[in-house]
């Protein structure tokens, strides 16, 4: 790596240094030093484009900086919770903790260390297979078979928004790989950077014990649903910090947060801003039609509001009483993808045909 290569990170990793240090500090250095941090993840942002990652771990990068600027603010200013001690262990572990996991006591050295052990081997073995998958199944195999022969026409705005226009057999197979082929890509690569990180946290550091770094996924079984979609399954590294957001926003304008209005107003502000930080991330990798991630959470986001009105009506309540869970569960799985098959291309197809040049 270049020295201009490794701008990006160096700023972001010092920009998380003075992090951990400013949070056992006097308000007035947390709010010098926030400045400082800001600065230095602006410089990390504006730069990120010169990363050599392999695959889409710049777009992982651009996320953690993009997350960083609300991160450092919330925990240093807005919602400021002193350390445990003085000690630099325990203002990371405030730094470290976006979820809001309770904390554990700790181990003794003895079974600590075959916690470590087993942990480092298994996040090891985890992000092989991750790896394995990827390369030689999903891109090898799946990529190959659903995207050879396609042409950059495939992706034009006539099939973005699919009004029944007729489309070929192979047109549907792109269409249907597409809504589906984001879901497993954010997987992957979140998936391998939490097992590396933790890999360094707590198999290397030792800073962390292995319960301290718990899937951020839900379980699959639960995509039944768009509200269950992305209230159960998908990760939830950023929900706690874009609800504080939501809910100090309307606090800031006056409004009740136990109002109807606000009910409704959290989820569609975690939602907007899901797709704002997808947008600036995707600003700082060069990605064309950044609109479309806002636009993509919206629709999700309208999509969660219908569930949420239907599923309180009595006729939608009687209706589940005679069908058997299993096929609510397989209607509820073909519905979810069926709303992926339909909006997804809307934010994928034009990013897409953007980075072809057309």
């Amino acid at each position: 790596m270049g020295s201009t290569t490794l701008i990006p990170l160096w700023s972001f990793v010092l920009a998380s240094l003075i992090t951990v240090w400013s949070l056992g500090q006097r308000q007035r250095t947390r709010t010098f030093s926030l400045l400082l941090i800001w600065l230095l993840n602006l410089l990390s942002l504006k730069t990120c484009g010169h990363l050599t990652l392999p695959g889409g771990f710049n777009s992982t990068f651009a996320g953690l900086i993009i997350f960083s600027f609300l991160h450092t603010l919330k925990i240093l200013l807005l919602d400021y919770q002193p350390p445990r001690s003085s000690a630099f262990v325990d203002s990371y572990k405030l730094w470290n903790n976006p979820r809001g996991l309770q904390a554990h006591p700790p181990l003794s050295n003895r079974d600590f260390s075959k916690s470590r052990l087993r942990f480092a081997l298994q996040q090891s073995l985890k992000v092989i297979l991750l790896f394995t998958a990827d390369t030689y199944l999903v891109q090898g195999v799946v990529s190959t078979a659903v995207f050879t022969g396609a042409k950059p026409d495939d992706f034009s705005p006539y099939y973005e928004l699919l009004l029944f226009q007729p489309l070929t057999g192979k047109q549907v197979l792109i269409r249907a790989a597409i809504s589906v082929s984001w879901i497993w890509t954010a997987f992957y690569l979140l998936e391998a950077s939490h097992c590396l990180l933790s890999l360094v946290f707590v198999g290397v550091l030792r800073w962390d014990e292995a319960d301290e770094w718990p899937s951020v996924w839900g379980h699959l079984g639960n995509a039944t649903s768009i509200r269950g979609f992305w209230g159960k399954v998908w990760n939830r590294i950023t929900i706690l910090t874009f609800a504080f957001y939501a809910k100090f926003i309307l606090t800031a304008f006056g409004l009740d947060q136990g109002s109807g209005l606000a009910k409704i107003l959290i989820p569609f502000l975690i939602f907007f801003i899901s797709g704002l930080s997808h947008s600036l991330g995707g600003w700082a990798v060069g990605d064309a039609a950044l609109g479309r991630d806002v636009l993509f959470f919206m629709l999700n986001f309208l999509a969660c509001a219908g569930e949420t009105w239907v599923g309180k009506t009595r006729s939608w309540k009687n209706f589940k009483r005679g069908v058997p869970t299993w096929v609510m569960k397989t209607a509820g799985a073909v519905y979810l993808f069926g709303f992926f098959f339909m909006v997804v291309p809307l934010w994928m197809y034009p990013k897409i045909y953007g980075a072809l040049g057309l």
